[in-house]
């Protein structure tokens, strides 16, 4: 069969597959496939945070999405979705034609990703004892050793035929502070080394990049980018029920909201979001079981004790994180809002609205209250800052860096098993996956991983009515605008780049 055909053949199973989850919906037609789906309904009657439905691992959920923002969203993003499933399999065919193969990057291109784009967030110079001995097992001293642990990946299962492989990458730390590629070692499911492949080590060394470049791609997905997502949401849900519209507070929260509660609702407790992973849609792109990769998401919240890349979330993380250039860009930005924000707030009293407003978000938000439950105004500063920072900047940013690796650099399902040893293997592009794969790899890149702002930060609008406050708006985009003019060797997302909130 061509492979126009094959294509062709999932997408018409992938339409048939929803209009029978439609008619079961609807009419209540018999679905036997849903029977044993694990689909869960929610109710959708509480607008305040609650436990998640999905674990007790998992940050505080938002089962309620208002009305209007539930029509925005559906007439906008899920308006996007529905055109894209129905019609971008077409552009798929035709880039497929060009490129049907995974692409293995060479070490200086694959070292860069791993130390100096998004994947920064799992490197760290921490090592244990496991990491030391292997190193000295193969002669090699651990001093300015700093390694990329990607461990979490091993406990997705798979589905069969795939595989899905956690591992450690190893990088020495050079005087000028680039990092040069030591090794990577594959871990199984109980966190067991095997042994360290060199550059050297031939197709071994090759499939052991591809299976780092697979894990990177998950945990980036389901463990480093979530905590930009759901660990908002409680504070979003506070915000919008305790304060007044009319707040100063409220008024610089809003657009950093826009979208974001229903979004993050259809991502996790949606049976055809990409969390959930229903192999029987087209559009589905990862190798394991939705159960799994939950729990993914509870490393992203809960942290995995004894991987130092993996500590719980904490509100604000990411200004404690390790200093990378990556980093550096991004808390440039950080500190152009906190200054605007301090304008902003600069007359607002810390009364018993704005108090029990941060009394509430700490409750529901880990490390959003202050040490000794004191609340300062330049606290308050500080984490109107983190919110409006990590809806805009962080997200969008790290979409822009993830959506720059090449897609053939950024496998979702692979089908030749991981190399735990130097023995001779095979390595074809060809046999690393099947039209099927590379079509759904297609389609969640277009649907999930291309940036699709509505709104730009660059034209955010807080709808201050007083003259002085307009003002600061406007100097606000003019110090955005020249922190980005101040970046000449930027390699990172540009402003006109950056969303006002987490709208994709």
């Amino acid at each position: 069969m061509s492979q126009s055909l094959k294509i062709g053949s999932h997408v018409l199973n992938g339409f048939i597959h929803t209009a029978r989850v439609d008619l079961y919906r609807s009419r209540g037609v018999p679905y036997p496939a849903l029977q044993t789906s694990g689909t869960v309904r929610y109710k959708l009657d509480n607008p305040w945070p609650q436990p998640s439905p999905i674990s007790k691992n998992m940050p505080y959920a938002v089962l309620h999405v208002a009305g209007d923002e539930l029509k925005e969203f559906l007439a906008t993003i899920v308006a996007r979705f529905r055109r894209q499933v129905k019609f971008s399999w077409l552009s798929a065919a035709q880039y497929l034609r060009n490129k049907p193969h995974l692409d293995c990057p060479d070490d200086t291109t694959f070292c860069r990703y791993m130390t100096q784009s998004v994947y920064t967030y799992f490197l760290t110079d921490t090592l244990d004892t496991d990491d030391r001995e292997l190193l000295e097992k193969n002669g090699i001293s651990s001093d300015s050793v700093h390694k990329s642990d990607l461990a979490p990946v091993s406990t997705v299962d798979p589905f069969p035929g795939l595989y899905c492989t956690g591992s450690v990458c190893y990088f020495r730390e050079t005087s000028s502070g680039t990092f040069e590629i030591i090794g990577i070692a594959m871990m199984d499911k109980q966190f067991r080394m095997g042994e360290l492949l060199r550059p050297s080590d031939g197709n071994s060394w090759l499939r052991a990049k591809m299976h780092v470049l697979q894990g990177a791609t998950y945990l980036s997905l389901f463990v480093t980018h979530p905590k930009c997502h759901f660990p908002m949401d409680a504070v979003i849900a506070v915000t919008r029920t305790l304060l007044p519209k009319e707040h100063p507070i409220a008024k610089l929260l809003e657009p950093h909201m826009y979208l974001q509660l229903p979004l993050d609702y259809s991502v996790l407790h949606i049976k055809n979001g990409p969390g959930y992973n229903d192999p029987m849609l087209y559009y589905t792109a990862f190798s394991g079981r939705g159960a799994s990769q939950y729990r993914l998401f509870e490393y992203s919240f809960a942290g995995l004790p004894g991987h130092a890349a993996f500590p719980p979330y904490t509100f604000g993380y990411l200004l404690d994180s390790r200093k990378t250039e990556y980093l550096a860009y991004l808390r440039g930005y950080y500190d152009v809002i906190l200054g605007f924000v301090r304008e902003v707030i600069a007359d607002v009293e810390l009364d018993d609205v704005v108090l029990e407003w941060a009394q509430q978000c700490a409750h529901y938000s880990r490390g959003f209250g202050a040490p000794g439950g004191t609340f300062d105004k330049e606290q308050l500063a500080d984490r109107l800052a983190i919110i409006m920072w990590n809806c805009s900047v962080v997200h969008s940013a790290d979409h822009r860096e993830f959506y720059a690796i090449p897609m053939e650099h950024k496998p979702t399902r692979l089908r030749i098993p991981p190399p735990f040893d130097r023995s001779e293997c095979s390595f074809d592009e060809k046999d690393l996956t099947q039209v099927d794969d590379r079509l759904r790899h297609f389609m969640w890149h277009e649907m999930y991983v291309r940036p699709w702002p509505l709104k730009q930060l660059i034209n955010v609008n807080y709808g201050f009515t007083e003259p002085a406050m307009q003002q600061a708006n406007r100097d606000f985009i003019a110090a955005l605008t020249a922190y980005d003019a101040s970046l000449t060797d930027n390699k990172y997302a540009p402003l006109g780049e950056l969303a006002t909130s987490i709208q994709w």
